[in-house]
Parts: structure tokens; sequence; C-alpha cells
């Protein structure tokens, strides 16, 4: 049985938690009965994860690309998943999940529920650095009455590939991509069966494919198809950054890049 960390209570019931904030006992009536979180039913197939991904409030806090605020949320007593579980936030006592997730803070984003904060937690980490557009997630803990808004930040790639990252321009979208060859070369292939002109307006030199990543992923609600984007929302950026120069190195902001801006008009 896993070490007692704290107990928590709701209405007559007691509820013993592990270190990962897990429950793992109830007590009634001065009665501990053990409890196996997996028996509620609340978790999906794509939330479940193996102990060793089912993450402590601590685990998230340690790494350096998460940021975790922890405000009073709302606090049910959890129990077994029924048929009809009712609308968000109105679960009967003991009938509702333990913990859930929101992506996005709640903005268009999509709700999962779980057993354990454990399992909530561990799919957040999982899931940001794939998806960091859907930053911030809100995981509530039903439990102990805790949201926890966690945001994630991916790393700033630093220079040192042989690669480029280019920036074109064909009057009607912005393309973002990479190249280990010359950038002319990836134009002049572009160019077949474009009847826009397609003119190359950055570089960056000594780039690797997380570099463009990066750039792509900052860029995702402006996404049109493939590696193009929304020309006129980009435009008005590079305008209030002061150029294509300022404008890339806000998207990657270390030092030593080698930026090439050619002139547009």
């Amino acid at each position: 049985m896993p070490r007692h960390r704290r107990t928590e209570s709701s209405a007559s019931t007691e509820f013993r938690l592990n270190p990962k904030g897990d429950v793992y006992a109830s007590v009634v009536d001065g009665v501990t009965e053990p409890i196996n979180p997996d028996d509620w039913g609340w978790t999906g197939k794509r939330g479940k994860n193996k102990p060793d991904k089912q993450l402590s409030l601590e685990d998230i806090r340690v790494q350096p690309e998460f940021s975790v605020e922890v405000r009073e949320g709302p606090r049910f007593l959890p129990g077994p998943r029924p048929k009809r579980y009712g609308k968000w936030l109105k679960w009967d006592e003991g009938a509702a999940p333990p913990s859930c997730i929101r992506s996005r803070a709640e903005e268009g984003g999509t709700r999962a529920y779980a057993n354990r904060l454990s399992d909530s937690l561990g799919q957040v980490a999982k899931v940001l650095p794939a998806r960091p557009e859907r930053s911030p997630f809100h995981v509530y803990d039903f439990v102990t009455g805790r949201m926890i808004v966690i945001g994630y930040a991916a790393p700033s790639p630093k220079p040192g590939s042989t690669g480029t990252v280019y920036v074109l321009d064909d009057g009607h979208g912005i393309k973002i991509g990479h190249t280990m060859g010359q950038v002319y070369a990836r134009v002049r292939s572009l160019q077949t069966g474009n009847p826009r002109r397609i003119r190359p307006v950055a570089e960056i030199h000594g780039a690797s494919v997380k570099v463009e990543s990066n750039i792509q992923d900052r860029l995702s609600q402006w996404n049109t198809t493939g590696e193009w984007y929304a020309r006129e929302p980009i435009l008005e950026q590079v305008r209030e950054a002061g150029g294509w120069e300022q404008w890339l190195l806000g998207m990657i902001p270390k030092a030593g890049w080698a930026i090439v801006v050619y002139q547009t008009d």
C-alpha cells in the first residue's frame, strides 16, 4: 500500500492520498477500505498511463519548460462513473470524477476525465511538448478542490546545424520551410506548378528542423495548408517587430543566429 501523505475529506467520507495525490483508501465511520481508482472507470483509453508516466505536481514543477499555478477549484466526492453522470460540475456526491483536464484554458479546448490526478498530470506532460499551441491546460483535482493551470514554452533551439530555415512569399501566403541544400534550388522546385512568383524573404543559417517546427508551432493559428501560412497576419507581426530579422529573433530568442534578409518590395 502507498505510504500515507494526507487525508482529504468531503461529507462523512475521508480519502487517503498517496504522494502523487491519488486516492488509495477511504475512511467511513472509522473503517478504512482500500480503493483501486481504476475501478471507477473515468479514464479513457488515451488517458491511461503506465505507473512511471503517472506524475505528481512536483514532477511537473521541476521541468523548466512548464509553468504551474495552483488556484482554488471546485470540490466533489469522487466515485464510480455512472451511466448518466450529469452536466459539467453538476455531479452527485459520490459519483464525480477525481480529476479532469481542459485544454487551451477552456477556450475551445477539449475535456478529459481521469481516475487519478497523476494520470491527468502525466497526460498533460505528454501532450503539451507535442502540441504547445494547446497551452495552457487546466487540471482539476476535485478531491482536494484545486485547479492547476499548466503552461508550456518549448525550449529555444540553438544554432549549430548545417541546415537552413527559409521564409518564402508568393504574394498570397508565407512559407516556412527547412532544407539541407540551397534555398534557391528549393524555390525552383516549388515554383513548378505555382503561377505566382515565389520570392525568398529571409534565411536562418545553421538551423535544424527543430527551429522550423518552433516557428511553425507559433504560427499554427494561421496555417492554411502544409507549410504555408496566411500572409497578412504575419506581415502585420513583422511590421510591429520592426522587420523580418527582429521578427525571426523573437521566434527563436537565442544569440548567435546568422539571419539573411532579402530586399522586399
